[in-house]
């Protein structure tokens, strides 16, 4: 599913593409509009087009984004002669001919505050989480085999919606991956949580480290191989990792036999905030 409806480019940057294969191109997926750079003209374009929130505008010109966004379409800077015009913009594209209209998609959804959707498999969509996801994270949280094992959620709602949003910002903005949110194709209830997270170990092994929990509804439905063969593969296939590692307690047996189950090997015992923990490792053969 796509959420941007239009995109707008300022003059200078349609003489980086061709333009008739451009509009051709985008044009299969979202409107495509070519703007000069006079503002009074983009000013009249931004308060009459009908879908200006789903509008993406592309512009090398500070000045043309900061009206854009006033008026409330999402923006893209493209870098063209520096970075120093952008300043106070999380996201600033290079080669902009270069993006597909998948990456536009996402970079709308990225200013819009939209989660991405990172994956499907055959009973669930994996995507990023947001704060309206919470409040049934805190119901899930609540489960026995998850308490046993698993660091809980701040127990007030302000922290742990404000850890939220910063790990939206920080993690998935700077990463592209991270721990997300798994919920039922059909339904949109949350299954449980699965992703990927940076780790460096107490004897400095850097790594990607693979996460997951099944909500107490859908355990020994066989989601959890579902869910995280899947990851598995956005890793390899996506990411291009060559390896990655799961972090398991000593004592969770089901944990274990899951991650042999999906390939993994155990390495060794070591402490991980001050809990000890067992790391698996997979090599991926590409």
């Amino acid at each position: 599913m796509l959420y941007l409806k239009a995109i707008a480019l300022t003059g200078e940057l349609w003489d980086y593409v061709d333009e008739e294969q451009y509009t051709t191109e985008m044009s299969e997926f979202f409107k495509v509009y070519k703007l000069n750079r006079d503002m009074d003209d983009i000013k009249e374009f931004l308060v009459s087009i009908p879908h200006i929130e789903e509008t993406l505008v592309l512009s090398s010109d500070k000045e043309i984004l900061d009206l854009s966004k006033h008026y409330g379409a999402a923006v893209l800077p493209c870098e063209l002669s520096g970075l120093e015009n952008f300043v106070g913009y999380e996201h600033v594209i290079s080669s902009f001919q270069e993006a597909d209209y998948l990456t536009l998609d996402k970079m709308y959804r990225r200013d819009k505050g939209i989660p991405w959707e990172i994956l499907r498999t055959k009973r669930a969509i994996i995507r990023e989480e947001t704060v309206e996801d919470i409040d049934a994270l805190y119901k899930m949280y609540e489960s026995e085999h998850i308490k046993r094992f698993i660091e809980p959620l701040y127990p007030e709602y302000d922290k742990e919606r404000e850890y939220v949003e910063k790990y939206i910002k920080y993690i998935y903005g700077m990463y592209e991956y991270g721990i997300w949110i798994a919920e039922d194709i059909d339904t949109g209830a949350i299954i449980g949580r699965v992703g990927l997270e940076p780790k460096t170990f107490e004897d400095d092994v850097r790594g990607i480290t693979m996460g997951y929990i099944i909500d107490k509804a859908y355990i020994r439905q066989g989601y959890c191989l579902e869910l995280c063969t899947a990851v598995m593969d956005y890793a390899r296939d996506v990411l291009n990792l060559n390896t990655l590692y799961l972090l398991i307690r000593w004592d969770n047996d089901v944990s274990k036999h899951i991650a042999e189950k999906l390939g993994f090997v155990y390495e060794k015992t070591l402490t991980d905030r001050d809990r000890q923990m067992c790391r698996y490792k997979i090599a991926f053969n590409k």
